[in-house]
């Protein structure tokens, strides 16, 4: 019992909405005596309507975890506008309740901006309630005071400003709101579009655009997953650019960087979807292949060779970049890490061997 009475104390202390929902129901419940007091048939309608909202607005509390929130919301303010309409209507005695109506469309911004609504939700609900205050305004207006408390002068006078600072209010509420909503909705844009860049940052190699080591194991993942179940073999390459010391020492680490760049962009554009290119680490570079076929070591060779034809131009100077490549598959091999493993043992025995080369896995 204690545990469920601190979480109800929790609820009401963290949900805006369930704050308005019971402070809604004490106002109506303490206002419900001065119209039995009042009674009369004039007060009978008012008396009916402050109790149905109580009831309607106590069943959205208690049932609050299991109704939409977004129908609570819709629920509630209907609920709101119809007390306030049926309290107009019966008593003709217009006390203030076109100010709680109006308080409502700011109400409504602020009890749904959690929830994905439309943009023709908010105006729906918007515009019933700017109806019902104009019904209201308009009653008001029927029923002005009498000439002998008002001349003719101030009643225009008492009609036109009310009716201006209505509409002024409701114009500048509405449009507030709209304000309100758009930079809301401007700032989430923003927020997805930095979280978007801040996950592309996290997967993929400052330097190249490539994937880094982190998507790269998710790849593995992938590849390994669809091998269990459908039995698709895949290949990994690694290859590493040969004599890369040699080229920082003799051009500078700004022409290494922009080899690495300028070369892996070579080896990204050669191979399309959906083979995949990522960078290992410091000069070393990943290629996956999800399927593998007859063609995979001919084309991988094809490939080695026409980078190592094309020169790098770097400030008006032709570099020869060559790399060594490592090839092997997932035909002998449970795990994508002793694929690689494999392929980057043959990578060392073609450094070992001259360099420039493809070296391909027995186990392929």
């Amino acid at each position: 019992m204690h545990d469920s009475v601190k979480h109800a104390l929790h609820s009401f202390s963290t949900d805006r909405y369930l704050t308005v929902l019971t402070g809604s129901v004490i106002l109506h419940t303490l206002w419900l005596p001065v119209f039995i007091y009042l009674s009369g048939k004039d007060f009978l309608g008012s008396i009916i309507a402050d109790s149905v909202t109580i009831l309607i607005e106590l069943t959205l509390i208690l049932y609050h975890s299991k109704i939409k929130k977004i129908v609570s919301i819709t629920i509630f303010l209907l609920c709101v506008s119809f007390f306030c309409l049926t309290q107009a209507l019966t008593t003709r005695l217009v006390c203030g309740m076109e100010y709680v109506l109006i308080a409502c469309i700011p109400g409504l911004f602020l009890l749904s901006k959690d929830e994905k609504t439309s943009r023709t939700y908010v105006i729906t609900m918007n515009f019933i309630l700017i109806l019902s205050v104009a019904f209201i305004t308009y009653l008001k207006l029927a029923a002005l005071p009498p000439e002998d408390i008002f001349d003719e002068k101030r009643q225009w006078f008492y009609v036109s400003s009310q009716v201006f600072y209505t509409v002024t209010i409701m114009a500048l509420l509405v449009y507030g709101c709209l304000a309100t909503d758009i930079t809301m909705r401007r700032l989430k844009n923003k927020r997805v579009f930095l979280q978007k860049k801040m996950d592309y940052l996290a997967k993929h190699d400052y330097l190249t655009g490539l994937m880094n080591r982190r998507r790269t194991m998710e790849i593995f993942d992938d590849v390994k997953y669809e091998k269990l179940s459908s039995g698709t073999d895949y290949a990994i390459a690694i290859f590493d650019i040969d004599d890369f010391k040699k080229i920082n020492d003799s051009w500078g680490h700004d022409a290494g960087d922009f080899i690495l760049k300028t070369y892996s962009k070579t080896v990204w554009d050669y191979f399309k979807e959906p083979v995949r290119i990522g960078r290992w680490g410091g000069e070393e570079f990943l290629i996956v292949f999800p399927e593998i076929d007859e063609n995979t070591i001919y084309e991988l060779e094809n490939a080695r060779k026409s980078f190592s034809e094309k020169p790098v131009i770097y400030e008006g100077n032709e570099i020869s970049v060559t790399a060594t490549f490592g090839l092997s598959s997932s035909r002998n091999f449970t795990e994508p890490v002793d694929v690689l493993n494999d392929a980057d043992e043959n990578l060392y025995i073609g450094k070992q061997n001259g360099k420039n080369r493809l070296v391909v896995s027995e186990k392929f």
